[in-house]
């Protein structure tokens, strides 16, 4: 029988979320190591924090109420590691220091709270996470803007971030986004995504579930200007993601084959610097039957691609998807199973496979995980076995042609986009591609 997460808290099923922090915020500086000595402590101080990591995360929570641990571990039929579809939902190396440090936004909490100055929750509350913060200092550390009369570039020390006007790729490259979301993440994942990255494909729709008509009139004026595909009778919940996938691609292929090159798929918790992702695809060829993204080496014939992470298929792999959906012998499943190994079934029916995805330097250019798991090589177990190339750290974690990170949240997509598109130590400078700007009030859960 696995462990559950609720007992380890001493709380029953169905706490809300402030129990939650209130129980891993008295267990956490009750076992710190530093502060109890006792036998057993340090061991209790990870398992609370594994319990922490588990149910303050929507995600993972859903799938442990469901499934239990075991769930957790297998992706929960909707994982980004082995057999998942694209969400990656345990860690079973849990830093319980990284976590206290994230939960406390890197103060000292034995001064703040041993040394008599109370409760400092609502400043915790609207407090920015320590692996935000890291992110942040990785990036402006090494961020300078320059100019010449036909290139703009931004540079970051391992992240070159780059547009000319007389580069041809913006122009050729026509991409197409469907970015998987819920009605429940609408007005926080959904905007963020909507707000910073999607405006720069050339188009993009959300996929989701119906809205329902419980919407309030301040939400609804929002929600009207999201492109939301119309597409009916999505089923609800992670346990149906292939069926999500599947007729977000139909969709793709009925109304739009023709007016675009290449057709993106990713979730409302990714973020992909597309003009990265131009380039790279500027160089490969949408007639092939080819797909890219972060590739792992299992459970489909020649591997398939992290759902998470985002991947991308070709025209001509969108059309042969399509024919083998009407193909009744394909054994294309409609529902069920694993999002991102079922699409790769069904497309290895009509011999579809994964592209190199890397840079010339054999970087990666699609990431499952957040820039910080990558930078400091905190990588869940199976990632190592699964992946087709093995995961490095530090800087040699990702390409400077960076496409994607995943699991990246709503304050964190809007900073992403501030530290790509906004930052800047020259006078200013014009990016006309930048399709529309936006002001927003950046959501802290």
């Amino acid at each position: 029988m696995g462990k559950d997460y609720y007992k380890i808290l001493g709380l029953s099923k169905g706490a809300t979320d402030d129990d939650i922090k209130k129980a891993y915020r008295k267990l956490a500086l009750k076992y710190h190591p530093d502060k109890n000595k006792e036998a057993g402590a340090e061991e209790k101080f990870k398992e609370v924090a594994e319990a922490y990591e588990v149910l303050s995360d929507p995600k993972k929570k859903e799938i442990f109420d469901k499934y239990g641990e075991e769930g957790l571990k297998a992706g929960g039929g909707g994982g980004g590691g082995p057999g998942g579809a694209g969400q990656q939902f345990f860690y079973s190396n849990v830093d319980p220091h990284q976590t206290f440090r994230m939960f406390f936004n890197g103060a000292d909490p034995f001064a703040m709270f041993f040394g008599g100055e109370g409760d400092d929750g609502e400043q915790q509350r609207r407090s920015i996470s320590i692996g935000l913060v890291l992110t942040s200092l990785t990036l402006i550390t090494f961020v300078y803007v320059g100019s010449s009369t036909n290139n703009y570039y931004t540079v970051l020390q391992n992240f070159q971030f780059s547009h000319g006007k007389n580069l041809s790729h913006p122009s050729l490259v026509r991409v197409l986004c469907l970015i998987l979301t819920s009605p429940k993440y609408i007005l926080t994942r959904a905007k963020a995504v909507h707000e910073t990255w999607a405006p720069q494909c050339d188009r993009y729709f959300f996929i989701t579930e119906s809205l329902g008509n419980d919407v309030k009139s301040n939400e609804s004026n929002f929600i009207e200007q999201l492109p939301i595909a119309p597409i009916k009778n999505i089923t609800t919940g992670y346990d149906h993601l292939t069926q999500k996938s599947t007729l977000a691609f139909l969709f793709a292929y009925e109304n739009y084959f023709n007016d675009f090159n290449w057709f993106v798929k990713a979730d409302d918790d990714t973020y992909v610097i597309v003009e990265h992702l131009k380039k790279f695809l500027s160089e490969q060829n949408s007639s092939e039957p080819v797909t890219f993204g972060y590739n792992f080496k299992v459970h489909v014939p020649k591997g398939y691609h992290s759902g998470g992470a985002s991947y991308v298929l070709s025209r001509e792999s969108l059309r042969r998807f399509y024919e083998a959906q009407q193909d009744p012998t394909s054994n294309c499943r409609k529902d069920g199973g694993s999002e991102d190994v079922e699409i790769a079934n069904c497309l290895r029916t009509k011999g579809v496979y994964p592209g190199k995805s890397l840079d010339k330097q054999n970087r990666e250019l699609f990431h499952p995980l957040p820039f910080v798991d990558h930078f400091r090589g905190f990588f869940p177990d199976w990632l190592a076995t699964y992946a087709e190339n093995p995961p490095q750290s530090n800087y040699n974690c990702c390409s400077d042609q960076t496409i994607s990170f995943h699991y990246v949240r709503p304050e964190e997509q809007y900073l992403m986009y501030f530290l790509l598109y906004k930052t800047r130590s020259t006078p200013y400078i014009d990016r006309p591609w930048i399709k529309k700007s936006y002001s927003s009030t950046i959501p802290v859960n």
